[in-house]
């Protein structure tokens, strides 16, 4: 974050309310002055118990660092309102958004604050410009975060088609160094805008993306199967797509299998369990170069395409 552009900054007296049981020795320095700018009901201390839930929910072990305190705003002013609080006294931070990195140091920081941004998560659909049954650009798995995506290129389901996350992002709305909000798109801020696709964080902390939406992918496989003439595999019967699902382990030594074979047997027996619980979530239907020996693929295609199968060897060998 550039900080050349420091602004005058008041430190008004700490006004405490009942309701804080923290004592004062309690608070490091950088939480005094965030304190003072106001920001008292948002800032977590290492005595507090959501500090520590903050701290476990990072991806990686290796992110995890002692951090003098959290500030988790909730509107957009108090990240300006704290931004200018740390620039002014010269303190260091670091700005987490969904917690996907592997790397120390890229959202999260020893001894200093983290800008938790994971409370600002609402949605807003303009409708008005916009149909229904639209998607935008996101991760591959669920626990990718919006922001390092849209920063950071972003691979996407649909980057052959619609191009990186970042290149679907139409404006990004942000708090620079001194604490001013600005919106970057082509047409303003237009450097701005350029660099932060793909540039990561280096420039501002951004609050908020606008997106294109993009129509999902149709029902590709089983549209395929019916265009291309119909096929033995029976998925014209799936009224979704779903997710192709392999596990798989690499031994040293066939011993090995033993102790491993059971746990991915269970592992996808798991997997089953949990999906039929949902509406629609379990797709009987196997890929036969990832089944199992124990896995009955042609039984999935369905017992109209078993038996089609078996009419078609029996005309093809009687005997």
């Amino acid at each position: 974050m550039n900080r050349a552009g420091h602004i005058p900054f008041k430190h008004p007296e700490i006004r405490l309310n009942h309701y804080d049981k923290r004592r004062p020795e309690q608070y490091c320095s950088q939480a005094t002055y965030l304190m003072r700018a106001g920001l008292q009901s948002r800032i977590l201390l290492p005595s507090d118990s959501g500090y520590n839930a903050c701290e476990k929910s990072y991806f990686s072990n290796t992110a995890k660092l002692k951090l003098a305190c959290i500030i988790r705003p909730t509107f957009n002013s108090q990240v300006s309102t704290a931004l200018r609080a740390l620039v002014a006294t010269n303190e260091k931070f670091a700005i987490r958004s969904g917690v996907y990195t592997l790397l120390i140091g890229l959202n999260n920081i020893h001894g200093g604050v983290t800008i938790d941004l994971s409370l600002l998560n609402s949605v807003r659909f303009d409708s008005a410009s916009e149909t229904h049954g639209r998607v935008v650009a996101g991760g591959r798995e669920g626990e990718t975060g919006v922001a390092g995506l849209l920063l950071r290129e972003g691979n996407t389901w649909m980057t052959a088609r619609n191009g990186f996350a970042c290149d679907n992002v139409v404006a990004f709305e942000g708090v620079l160094a001194d604490g001013l909000i600005v919106t970057a798109n082509r047409n303003t801020h237009a450097d701005l805008f350029r660099a932060l696709k793909g540039g990561s964080n280096n420039f501002r902390i951004v609050v908020g993306f606008t997106m294109s939406t993009i129509r999902p992918p149709p029902l590709v496989f089983a549209q395929h199967c019916i265009a291309a003439g119909g096929n033995a595999l029976g998925l014209e019967h799936n009224t979704s797509d779903g997710i192709l699902l392999q596990r798989n382990t690499m031994l040293k030594t066939l011993d090995q299998k033993e102790l491993t074979y059971p746990r991915v047997k269970a592992c996808i027996r798991a997997v089953d369990e949990y999906t039929a619980t949902i509406d629609g979530g379990l797709l009987e239907w196997l890929y036969l170069n990832y089944a199992d020996e124990y896995q009955d693929v042609l039984r999935s295609y369905s017992a109209e395409n078993v038996e089609f199968m078996r009419a078609v060897s029996r005309k093809c060998d009687p005997q």
